[in-house]
Protein backbone atom coordinates (compact mmCIF):
# COMPACT_ATOMS: atom_id res chain seq x y z
CA UNK A 1 0.00 0.00 0.00
CA UNK A 2 2.98 2.51 1.07
CA UNK A 3 4.70 1.92 -2.67
CA UNK A 4 0.84 2.45 -4.29
CA UNK A 5 0.70 5.73 -2.69
CA UNK A 6 4.17 6.43 -3.57
CA UNK A 7 3.96 5.82 -6.96
CA UNK A 8 0.83 7.73 -6.76
CA UNK A 9 2.22 10.82 -4.76
CA UNK A 10 5.01 10.96 -7.46
CA UNK A 11 3.11 10.61 -10.47
CA UNK A 12 0.62 13.30 -9.22
CA UNK A 13 3.68 15.61 -8.72
CA UNK A 14 5.07 14.90 -12.11
CA UNK A 15 1.79 15.33 -14.23
CA UNK A 16 1.70 18.72 -12.29
CA UNK A 17 4.81 20.26 -12.38
CA UNK A 18 6.15 23.65 -14.41
CA UNK A 19 9.09 24.62 -15.49
CA UNK A 20 9.76 27.85 -13.69
CA UNK A 21 13.26 28.11 -14.54
CA UNK A 22 14.34 28.98 -10.83
CA UNK A 23 15.13 25.70 -9.79
CA UNK A 24 16.66 25.48 -6.63
CA UNK A 25 19.96 23.70 -7.83
CA UNK A 26 20.32 24.44 -11.30
CA UNK A 27 21.52 22.05 -14.22
CA UNK A 28 19.33 19.10 -13.39
CA UNK A 29 16.94 19.85 -16.68
CA UNK A 30 19.55 17.78 -18.61
CA UNK A 31 18.77 15.97 -21.58
CA UNK A 32 19.19 12.06 -21.90
CA UNK A 33 19.39 10.27 -25.08
CA UNK A 34 20.08 6.59 -26.32
CA UNK A 35 23.43 4.91 -25.64
CA UNK A 36 24.31 7.42 -22.61
CA UNK A 37 25.94 5.52 -20.26
CA UNK A 38 27.27 5.70 -16.61
CA UNK A 39 29.80 3.48 -15.30
CA UNK A 40 30.84 2.94 -11.97
CA UNK A 41 33.36 1.41 -9.45
CA UNK A 42 32.83 0.04 -6.25
CA UNK A 43 33.70 -1.67 -2.98
CA UNK A 44 32.41 -3.62 -0.05
CA UNK A 45 33.80 -4.81 3.10
CA UNK A 46 32.22 -6.82 5.90
CA UNK A 47 33.09 -7.26 9.04
CA UNK A 48 32.25 -9.46 12.32
CA UNK A 49 34.15 -9.31 15.63
CA UNK A 50 33.43 -11.73 18.69
CA UNK A 51 35.67 -12.92 21.70
CA UNK A 52 36.47 -16.27 19.50
CA UNK A 53 36.47 -15.11 15.58
CA UNK A 54 36.97 -12.56 13.23
CA UNK A 55 35.82 -12.38 9.58
CA UNK A 56 36.51 -10.00 7.52
CA UNK A 57 34.89 -9.71 3.42
CA UNK A 58 36.20 -7.54 0.85
CA UNK A 59 34.97 -7.54 -2.72
CA UNK A 60 35.36 -4.81 -5.63
CA UNK A 61 34.29 -4.85 -9.30
CA UNK A 62 32.29 -2.60 -11.71
CA UNK A 63 29.26 -2.21 -13.76
CA UNK A 64 27.68 0.25 -16.00
CA UNK A 65 24.39 1.63 -17.04
CA UNK A 66 23.83 1.67 -20.65
CA UNK A 67 20.40 3.79 -21.71
CA UNK A 68 18.34 1.94 -24.21
CA UNK A 69 15.40 3.24 -26.94
CA UNK A 70 13.30 5.57 -24.97
CA UNK A 71 9.48 5.23 -24.24
CA UNK A 72 6.86 7.03 -22.79
CA UNK A 73 6.12 6.72 -18.73
CA UNK A 74 3.17 8.33 -16.96
CA UNK A 75 3.55 10.72 -19.99
CA UNK A 76 7.21 11.32 -19.57
CA UNK A 77 10.14 10.26 -22.02
CA UNK A 78 11.72 7.35 -20.10
CA UNK A 79 14.72 5.34 -21.00
CA UNK A 80 15.38 1.71 -20.21
CA UNK A 81 18.34 0.50 -18.21
CA UNK A 82 20.92 -2.23 -19.65
CA UNK A 83 22.69 -3.06 -16.76
CA UNK A 84 26.33 -4.86 -17.60
CA UNK A 85 29.21 -6.08 -15.24
CA UNK A 86 29.05 -6.90 -11.61
CA UNK A 87 26.87 -5.07 -9.30
CA UNK A 88 24.50 -7.03 -7.46
CA UNK A 89 24.17 -4.50 -4.70
CA UNK A 90 22.33 -2.41 -6.78
CA UNK A 91 21.08 -4.30 -10.01
CA UNK A 92 17.74 -4.19 -10.81
CA UNK A 93 16.57 -1.65 -8.85
CA UNK A 94 15.70 0.99 -11.23
CA UNK A 95 13.86 -0.38 -14.73
CA UNK A 96 13.88 3.02 -16.41
CA UNK A 97 15.07 6.44 -15.42
CA UNK A 98 13.51 9.78 -16.21
CA UNK A 99 14.47 13.65 -16.15
CA UNK A 100 12.08 16.66 -16.87
CA UNK A 101 11.68 19.76 -15.04
CA UNK A 102 14.62 19.75 -13.37
CA UNK A 103 14.05 16.09 -11.56
CA UNK A 104 15.26 12.27 -12.29
CA UNK A 105 12.73 10.06 -12.41
CA UNK A 106 13.56 5.83 -11.78
CA UNK A 107 10.68 3.24 -12.55
CA UNK A 108 10.73 -0.17 -10.52
CA UNK A 109 8.77 -1.88 -12.94
CA UNK A 110 8.45 -0.36 -16.40
CA UNK A 111 4.86 0.73 -15.37
CA UNK A 112 5.36 3.89 -13.13
CA UNK A 113 8.10 6.68 -12.57
CA UNK A 114 8.94 7.60 -9.09
CA UNK A 115 10.89 10.96 -8.50
CA UNK A 116 14.53 10.35 -6.54
CA UNK A 117 15.76 13.82 -7.45
CA UNK A 118 14.20 17.24 -7.17
CA UNK A 119 16.44 20.29 -7.82
CA UNK A 120 13.54 22.26 -8.37
CA UNK A 121 12.55 22.46 -4.69
CA UNK A 122 14.76 20.42 -3.20
CA UNK A 123 12.47 17.75 -1.03
CA UNK A 124 11.55 14.28 -2.10
CA UNK A 125 10.56 11.10 -1.08
CA UNK A 126 13.33 8.02 -0.67
CA UNK A 127 13.11 5.55 -3.15
CA UNK A 128 16.72 6.47 -4.31
CA UNK A 129 18.47 5.10 -7.31
CA UNK A 130 21.16 2.56 -6.17
CA UNK A 131 18.48 1.29 -3.50
CA UNK A 132 16.22 2.65 -1.44
CA UNK A 133 16.88 5.37 1.60
CA UNK A 134 13.44 5.33 3.41
CA UNK A 135 10.12 5.51 1.06
CA UNK A 136 8.39 7.00 4.53
CA UNK A 137 10.54 9.78 4.89
CA UNK A 138 10.61 13.41 3.11
CA UNK A 139 14.01 14.13 2.12
CA UNK A 140 16.29 17.37 1.51
CA UNK A 141 18.77 18.05 -1.04
CA UNK A 142 21.82 19.68 0.57
CA UNK A 143 25.23 20.82 -1.18
CA UNK A 144 28.43 18.03 -0.08
CA UNK A 145 31.02 15.86 -1.28
CA UNK A 146 31.55 13.05 -2.67
CA UNK A 147 35.04 11.23 -2.12
CA UNK A 148 36.14 7.88 -2.14
CA UNK A 149 38.87 5.93 -4.14
CA UNK A 150 36.75 6.53 -7.49
CA UNK A 151 35.76 10.55 -7.60
CA UNK A 152 36.19 13.57 -5.15
CA UNK A 153 33.84 16.09 -6.69
CA UNK A 154 31.43 18.66 -4.83
CA UNK A 155 27.78 16.71 -5.11
CA UNK A 156 24.66 17.38 -3.97
CA UNK A 157 23.80 14.53 -1.62
CA UNK A 158 20.49 12.69 -0.52
CA UNK A 159 21.14 10.80 3.22
CA UNK A 160 19.73 8.76 5.18
CA UNK A 161 20.77 8.01 8.93
CA UNK A 162 19.48 6.46 11.97
CA UNK A 163 20.58 4.68 15.66
CA UNK A 164 18.56 2.35 17.55
CA UNK A 165 19.79 1.33 20.97
CA UNK A 166 19.10 -0.85 23.46
CA UNK A 167 19.98 0.81 26.18
CA UNK A 168 18.17 3.28 28.21
CA UNK A 169 19.84 6.04 30.98
CA UNK A 170 17.99 6.00 34.25
CA UNK A 171 18.96 8.99 36.99
CA UNK A 172 21.15 7.78 39.11
CA UNK A 173 21.75 3.88 37.89
CA UNK A 174 23.30 4.59 34.43
CA UNK A 175 22.56 2.85 31.01
CA UNK A 176 20.78 -0.01 31.48
CA UNK A 177 20.50 -2.55 28.50
CA UNK A 178 18.53 -4.99 27.24
CA UNK A 179 19.74 -8.31 25.53
CA UNK A 180 19.01 -7.51 21.89
CA UNK A 181 21.83 -5.30 19.65
CA UNK A 182 22.41 -1.32 18.26
CA UNK A 183 21.88 -0.67 15.31
CA UNK A 184 23.33 2.37 12.83
CA UNK A 185 22.44 2.99 9.46
CA UNK A 186 24.03 5.54 6.96
CA UNK A 187 23.28 6.21 3.19
CA UNK A 188 23.88 8.73 0.76
CA UNK A 189 23.40 9.10 -2.66
CA UNK A 190 24.79 12.09 -4.59
CA UNK A 191 24.14 13.63 -7.60
CA UNK A 192 26.21 16.01 -10.25
CA UNK A 193 24.84 18.53 -12.08
CA UNK A 194 24.22 17.46 -15.86
CA UNK A 195 25.34 13.83 -15.32
CA UNK A 196 22.59 13.26 -12.70
CA UNK A 197 23.47 10.11 -10.20
CA UNK A 198 27.49 9.77 -9.64
CA UNK A 199 28.04 7.00 -6.32
CA UNK A 200 26.60 6.29 -2.92
CA UNK A 201 27.91 5.13 0.57
CA UNK A 202 26.43 2.85 2.42
CA UNK A 203 27.06 1.86 6.19
CA UNK A 204 25.42 -0.73 8.47
CA UNK A 205 26.83 -1.86 11.57
CA UNK A 206 25.25 -3.98 14.52
CA UNK A 207 26.67 -4.26 18.25
CA UNK A 208 25.73 -7.00 20.57
CA UNK A 209 27.30 -7.45 24.32
CA UNK A 210 30.06 -9.35 23.28
CA UNK A 211 29.82 -8.88 19.39
CA UNK A 212 30.50 -6.29 16.46
CA UNK A 213 29.37 -6.07 12.83
CA UNK A 214 29.45 -3.87 10.24
CA UNK A 215 29.34 -3.63 6.29
CA UNK A 216 30.71 -0.58 3.78
CA UNK A 217 29.44 0.02 0.15
CA UNK A 218 31.30 2.78 -1.66
CA UNK A 219 30.39 3.11 -5.37
CA UNK A 220 32.31 5.92 -7.81
CA UNK A 221 30.85 7.13 -11.03
CA UNK A 222 34.67 6.66 -13.64
CA UNK A 223 33.01 7.57 -16.62
CA UNK A 224 30.03 8.81 -18.36
CA UNK A 225 28.99 10.11 -21.56
CA UNK A 226 27.07 13.10 -20.13
CA UNK A 227 30.69 14.43 -18.72
CA UNK A 228 31.99 13.72 -22.04
CA UNK A 229 33.29 10.66 -21.87
CA UNK A 230 33.85 7.37 -24.02
CA UNK A 231 34.58 3.94 -23.80
CA UNK A 232 36.06 1.14 -26.40
CA UNK A 233 34.70 -1.69 -24.43
CA UNK A 234 31.75 -3.24 -22.76
CA UNK A 235 31.45 -4.99 -19.34
CA UNK A 236 30.45 -8.95 -19.20
CA UNK A 237 26.88 -9.81 -18.67
CA UNK A 238 27.00 -11.82 -15.71
CA UNK A 239 25.72 -14.89 -15.42
CA UNK A 240 28.06 -15.89 -18.43
CA UNK A 241 29.82 -19.43 -16.72
CA UNK A 242 27.55 -21.49 -18.99
CA UNK A 243 27.58 -22.38 -22.83
CA UNK A 244 24.07 -21.35 -22.33
CA UNK A 245 24.16 -17.66 -20.94
CA UNK A 246 27.33 -16.98 -22.63
CA UNK A 247 28.02 -13.11 -23.15
CA UNK A 248 28.09 -12.15 -26.94
CA UNK A 249 31.12 -10.46 -28.28
CA UNK A 250 31.27 -8.98 -32.11
CA UNK A 251 33.34 -8.70 -34.70
CA UNK A 252 31.89 -5.37 -35.75
CA UNK A 253 32.77 -1.40 -35.44
CA UNK A 254 32.50 -0.27 -32.34
CA UNK A 255 29.26 0.70 -31.36
CA UNK A 256 27.20 0.63 -28.24
CA UNK A 257 26.68 -2.94 -27.06
CA UNK A 258 28.57 -4.63 -29.94
CA UNK A 259 32.14 -3.53 -29.78
CA UNK A 260 34.89 -6.42 -30.02
CA UNK A 261 36.64 -5.82 -26.12
CA UNK A 262 35.23 -6.37 -23.19
CA UNK A 263 36.21 -6.25 -19.32
CA UNK A 264 35.42 -8.88 -16.54
CA UNK A 265 36.55 -10.41 -13.68
CA UNK A 266 35.80 -13.59 -11.70
CA UNK A 267 34.08 -11.77 -8.54
CA UNK A 268 31.55 -14.04 -6.76
CA UNK A 269 31.29 -16.35 -9.56
CA UNK A 270 29.64 -19.25 -7.03
CA UNK A 271 26.33 -16.61 -7.18
CA UNK A 272 27.01 -17.10 -11.20
CA UNK A 273 27.26 -20.61 -11.25
CA UNK A 274 30.86 -21.59 -10.27
CA UNK A 275 33.70 -22.64 -12.11
CA UNK A 276 33.69 -24.91 -15.82
CA UNK A 277 36.01 -28.05 -15.72
CA UNK A 278 37.02 -28.01 -19.39
CA UNK A 279 39.59 -31.03 -20.48
CA UNK A 280 42.23 -31.13 -23.27
CA UNK A 281 42.83 -34.60 -23.18
CA UNK A 282 40.79 -36.87 -25.45
CA UNK A 283 39.33 -39.23 -23.07
CA UNK A 284 40.02 -43.54 -23.66
CA UNK A 285 37.97 -46.24 -22.54
CA UNK A 286 39.17 -48.99 -20.59
CA UNK A 287 39.42 -52.05 -22.37
CA UNK A 288 38.35 -55.53 -20.89
CA UNK A 289 39.82 -58.08 -19.97
CA UNK A 290 42.15 -56.18 -18.00
CA UNK A 291 42.27 -58.29 -14.93
CA UNK A 292 46.11 -59.34 -14.83
CA UNK A 293 48.98 -56.63 -15.33
CA UNK A 294 50.40 -58.20 -18.70
CA UNK A 295 46.90 -57.83 -20.31
CA UNK A 296 46.57 -53.72 -18.91
CA UNK A 297 46.04 -51.20 -21.47
CA UNK A 298 49.28 -50.11 -23.10
CA UNK A 299 50.34 -46.32 -23.20
CA UNK A 300 53.52 -44.55 -24.43
CA UNK A 301 52.67 -41.10 -24.58
CA UNK A 302 51.43 -38.53 -22.02
CA UNK A 303 49.06 -37.25 -20.77
CA UNK A 304 46.35 -39.92 -20.89
CA UNK A 305 42.64 -40.12 -19.42
CA UNK A 306 41.35 -43.57 -19.53
CA UNK A 307 37.16 -43.68 -18.20
CA UNK A 308 36.60 -47.31 -16.80
CA UNK A 309 34.20 -49.16 -14.31
CA UNK A 310 35.60 -51.53 -11.13
CA UNK A 311 33.06 -54.03 -10.55
CA UNK A 312 33.57 -56.76 -7.89
CA UNK A 313 32.87 -59.54 -9.13
CA UNK A 314 36.08 -58.78 -11.46
CA UNK A 315 38.85 -61.26 -11.59
CA UNK A 316 41.28 -59.90 -9.73
CA UNK A 317 45.53 -60.53 -9.21
CA UNK A 318 47.11 -60.87 -5.94
CA UNK A 319 49.88 -58.85 -5.02
CA UNK A 320 51.88 -58.74 -1.78
CA UNK A 321 52.20 -55.36 -0.27
CA UNK A 322 55.67 -55.75 2.12
CA UNK A 323 58.19 -52.98 2.88
CA UNK A 324 55.86 -50.26 1.97
CA UNK A 325 56.36 -47.44 4.32
CA UNK A 326 53.14 -46.27 6.54
CA UNK A 327 51.29 -49.74 5.28
CA UNK A 328 51.12 -53.00 6.65
CA UNK A 329 52.39 -55.82 4.71
CA UNK A 330 49.29 -57.63 3.55
CA UNK A 331 47.67 -59.02 0.09
CA UNK A 332 46.02 -56.82 -2.10
CA UNK A 333 43.56 -57.61 -5.09
CA UNK A 334 44.04 -55.61 -7.93
CA UNK A 335 40.67 -55.63 -10.30
CA UNK A 336 42.53 -53.36 -13.35
CA UNK A 337 46.10 -52.85 -14.44
CA UNK A 338 47.12 -50.63 -16.43
CA UNK A 339 50.72 -50.37 -18.46
CA UNK A 340 52.72 -47.10 -19.26
CA UNK A 341 56.28 -46.91 -21.05
CA UNK A 342 58.59 -44.13 -20.69
CA UNK A 343 61.64 -43.53 -23.27
CA UNK A 344 63.32 -40.86 -20.20
CA UNK A 345 63.29 -40.14 -16.85
CA UNK A 346 60.25 -38.25 -15.89
CA UNK A 347 58.04 -37.14 -12.57
CA UNK A 348 54.40 -38.26 -13.75
CA UNK A 349 51.19 -36.82 -11.99
CA UNK A 350 48.62 -39.58 -11.37
CA UNK A 351 44.98 -39.60 -10.17
CA UNK A 352 42.33 -41.81 -9.45
CA UNK A 353 38.42 -40.31 -9.21
CA UNK A 354 35.66 -42.18 -7.94
CA UNK A 355 32.80 -40.12 -6.63
CA UNK A 356 30.07 -42.42 -5.46
CA UNK A 357 27.02 -42.59 -7.43
CA UNK A 358 24.82 -41.83 -4.47
CA UNK A 359 24.95 -41.14 -0.95
CA UNK A 360 24.56 -45.13 -0.14
CA UNK A 361 28.08 -46.46 -2.05
CA UNK A 362 31.02 -45.53 -0.31
CA UNK A 363 33.86 -47.17 -2.27
CA UNK A 364 37.58 -47.56 -0.30
CA UNK A 365 39.84 -47.86 -3.80
CA UNK A 366 43.67 -47.96 -3.71
CA UNK A 367 46.07 -46.64 -6.24
CA UNK A 368 49.65 -48.04 -7.04
CA UNK A 369 52.69 -47.98 -9.40
CA UNK A 370 54.97 -50.50 -9.88
CA UNK A 371 57.66 -52.97 -11.40
CA UNK A 372 57.29 -55.89 -12.19
CA UNK A 373 59.67 -58.53 -13.26
CA UNK A 374 58.11 -62.18 -12.85
CA UNK A 375 56.75 -63.02 -9.90
CA UNK A 376 58.37 -59.80 -8.15
CA UNK A 377 56.68 -56.32 -7.83
CA UNK A 378 58.79 -53.42 -6.90
CA UNK A 379 56.07 -50.89 -5.00
CA UNK A 380 57.41 -47.67 -6.46
CA UNK A 381 54.59 -45.46 -4.83
CA UNK A 382 50.86 -45.64 -3.58
CA UNK A 383 48.07 -43.56 -2.59
CA UNK A 384 45.38 -45.79 -0.13
CA UNK A 385 43.59 -43.09 1.68
CA UNK A 386 40.49 -44.31 3.84
CA UNK A 387 38.15 -42.88 1.11
CA UNK A 388 34.81 -43.29 3.34
CA UNK A 389 35.91 -42.01 6.37
CA UNK A 390 37.43 -38.60 4.58
CA UNK A 391 34.70 -37.94 2.11
CA UNK A 392 37.70 -37.75 -0.60
CA UNK A 393 36.91 -39.94 -3.63
CA UNK A 394 40.35 -39.71 -5.32
CA UNK A 395 43.68 -40.49 -4.92
CA UNK A 396 46.92 -38.97 -6.32
CA UNK A 397 50.75 -40.27 -6.64
CA UNK A 398 53.50 -37.95 -8.21
CA UNK A 399 56.75 -40.15 -8.65
CA UNK A 400 60.09 -39.58 -10.32
CA UNK A 401 60.79 -42.78 -12.21
CA UNK A 402 63.74 -43.63 -14.94
CA UNK A 403 62.91 -45.29 -18.37
CA UNK A 404 60.81 -48.24 -18.66
CA UNK A 405 57.55 -50.09 -18.32
CA UNK A 406 55.77 -49.64 -15.34
CA UNK A 407 52.19 -50.45 -14.70
CA UNK A 408 49.32 -49.25 -12.68
CA UNK A 409 47.33 -51.47 -10.21
CA UNK A 410 43.50 -50.35 -9.17
CA UNK A 411 42.71 -52.22 -6.16
CA UNK A 412 39.32 -52.23 -5.34
CA UNK A 413 39.75 -52.37 -1.61
CA UNK A 414 36.55 -52.03 -0.27
CA UNK A 415 32.83 -51.12 -1.03
CA UNK A 416 30.08 -50.13 1.06
CA UNK A 417 26.63 -50.31 -0.06
CA UNK A 418 24.53 -51.98 -2.30
CA UNK A 419 26.16 -51.18 -5.65
CA UNK A 420 28.59 -53.76 -6.94
CA UNK A 421 30.75 -51.54 -9.11
CA UNK A 422 32.12 -47.82 -9.10
CA UNK A 423 32.33 -45.90 -12.24
CA UNK A 424 36.40 -44.19 -12.57
CA UNK A 425 38.59 -41.78 -14.62
CA UNK A 426 42.18 -42.49 -14.76
CA UNK A 427 44.82 -39.67 -15.10
CA UNK A 428 48.46 -39.45 -15.84
CA UNK A 429 50.20 -36.45 -17.31
CA UNK A 430 54.37 -34.93 -16.81
CA UNK A 431 53.96 -33.30 -13.91
CA UNK A 432 53.19 -29.41 -14.56
CA UNK A 433 51.67 -30.38 -17.44
CA UNK A 434 48.61 -28.75 -18.32
CA UNK A 435 45.51 -30.85 -19.22
CA UNK A 436 42.61 -29.15 -17.81
CA UNK A 437 41.60 -25.62 -17.47
CA UNK A 438 38.67 -24.27 -14.60
CA UNK A 439 36.78 -21.46 -16.75
CA UNK A 440 34.54 -18.65 -15.06
CA UNK A 441 33.42 -16.52 -18.01
CA UNK A 442 32.35 -17.43 -21.32
CA UNK A 443 31.79 -15.44 -24.30
CA UNK A 444 30.14 -16.27 -27.34
CA UNK A 445 31.69 -15.47 -30.65
CA UNK A 446 29.58 -15.21 -33.77
CA UNK A 447 31.65 -15.18 -37.03
CA UNK A 448 30.26 -13.30 -40.02
CA UNK A 449 29.58 -14.09 -43.84
CA UNK A 450 32.79 -11.71 -44.68
CA UNK A 451 34.94 -12.97 -41.86
CA UNK A 452 38.63 -12.61 -43.57
CA UNK A 453 41.77 -13.95 -41.55
CA UNK A 454 43.54 -13.41 -40.15
CA UNK A 455 42.25 -12.50 -36.58
CA UNK A 456 42.79 -12.81 -33.57
CA UNK A 457 41.55 -12.81 -29.91
CA UNK A 458 43.88 -11.79 -27.21
CA UNK A 459 43.27 -11.24 -23.24
CA UNK A 460 45.06 -9.04 -21.15
CA UNK A 461 45.21 -9.74 -17.15
CA UNK A 462 46.24 -12.80 -15.07
CA UNK A 463 43.78 -15.41 -16.44
CA UNK A 464 44.15 -17.23 -20.15
CA UNK A 465 41.45 -17.78 -22.68
CA UNK A 466 40.33 -21.08 -24.31
CA UNK A 467 38.90 -21.62 -27.72
CA UNK A 468 35.81 -24.07 -27.99
CA UNK A 469 32.46 -24.83 -29.12
CA UNK A 470 29.56 -25.91 -27.43
CA UNK A 471 31.16 -29.76 -26.58
CA UNK A 472 34.45 -27.97 -25.16
CA UNK A 473 37.97 -27.20 -26.88
CA UNK A 474 37.89 -26.23 -30.58
CA UNK A 475 40.60 -27.75 -32.75
CA UNK A 476 41.09 -31.19 -31.10
CA UNK A 477 42.14 -32.57 -27.84
CA UNK A 478 45.71 -32.02 -28.83
CA UNK A 479 46.40 -28.90 -30.03
CA UNK A 480 46.47 -27.35 -26.51
CA UNK A 481 49.16 -24.63 -28.26
CA UNK A 482 46.69 -23.60 -31.21
CA UNK A 483 43.52 -22.82 -29.05
CA UNK A 484 44.84 -22.01 -25.28
CA UNK A 485 47.57 -19.00 -23.83
CA UNK A 486 47.45 -15.08 -24.01
CA UNK A 487 46.99 -14.81 -27.73
CA UNK A 488 45.15 -17.22 -30.38
CA UNK A 489 45.02 -17.13 -33.69
CA UNK A 490 41.09 -17.86 -34.12
CA UNK A 491 41.74 -18.50 -38.14
CA UNK A 492 44.34 -21.51 -36.45
CA UNK A 493 42.23 -22.74 -34.31
CA UNK A 494 38.81 -23.30 -36.94
CA UNK A 495 41.10 -25.44 -38.47
CA UNK A 496 40.90 -28.25 -36.35
CA UNK A 497 38.20 -30.26 -38.02
CA UNK A 498 36.10 -27.63 -36.10
CA UNK A 499 34.31 -25.49 -38.66
CA UNK A 500 31.19 -23.24 -37.45
CA UNK A 501 29.33 -20.33 -37.46
CA UNK A 502 30.02 -19.40 -33.87
CA UNK A 503 32.55 -20.51 -31.09
CA UNK A 504 33.19 -19.72 -28.00
CA UNK A 505 36.10 -17.96 -25.57
CA UNK A 506 36.68 -19.47 -22.05
CA UNK A 507 38.21 -17.16 -19.51
CA UNK A 508 40.31 -18.96 -16.86
CA UNK A 509 40.51 -17.73 -12.95
CA UNK A 510 42.88 -15.58 -11.71
CA UNK A 511 40.98 -12.26 -11.38
CA UNK A 512 40.24 -8.87 -13.86
CA UNK A 513 40.71 -8.90 -17.47
CA UNK A 514 40.35 -7.68 -20.63
CA UNK A 515 39.57 -9.36 -23.52
CA UNK A 516 39.59 -8.07 -27.69
CA UNK A 517 39.27 -9.34 -30.83
CA UNK A 518 41.55 -8.31 -33.44
CA UNK A 519 42.51 -8.20 -37.00
CA UNK A 520 45.52 -7.83 -39.00
CA UNK A 521 49.43 -8.87 -37.71
CA UNK A 522 49.61 -9.19 -34.01
CA UNK A 523 52.45 -8.47 -31.53
CA UNK A 524 54.67 -11.27 -30.97
CA UNK A 525 52.79 -14.24 -29.09
CA UNK A 526 53.56 -14.85 -25.50
CA UNK A 527 52.35 -18.57 -24.22
CA UNK A 528 51.50 -19.64 -21.06
CA UNK A 529 53.59 -22.21 -19.75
Amino acid sequence: MQKKFLIFFTTLIASMALTTGCATFPGFDFALQKDDFWEYNWDYESQYFDANATNITQENSKFRITLGEPTTINGIQSFPIIFSGNGNYVKDHCTHIAVQNDKIYCSPDGSDLIEIFDADDGNMIGYGFFSTLNESALFEVQSGQISNDYIDTPAYVISQSSETSNCEYYPGIGNVCGSDYDETLIKKEYYKENIGPIGAYHYTGFSGDSWFSNSTLNIGMVSSSLRGNSVDYDLEIEPNNYITNATKIFWHEPIVGQRPKMKGDNWDENNFGGVRTFSFVEPTVEIEDNDIPDQGQYFTTLPIKVTGQIIQTDNSYNIDITGVPGLPNYRATFEDWYRIHLFSSKTIEIRLDFPPPNPFVQPDIDLFIMSIAGNSATIHDSSTLDNPANGNYSESITVTLNSGTYYIGIDLHELQGSSGSVAYTLNLKEAGQITEVEIIDIYEVDIPGDFTPPAWAEITGNPSIVIMDSNGPVGGYYNKDLIYGKLINLSIARLGGHIHNKFYIGVTTQGTYSLELKGGIPPPITRTP
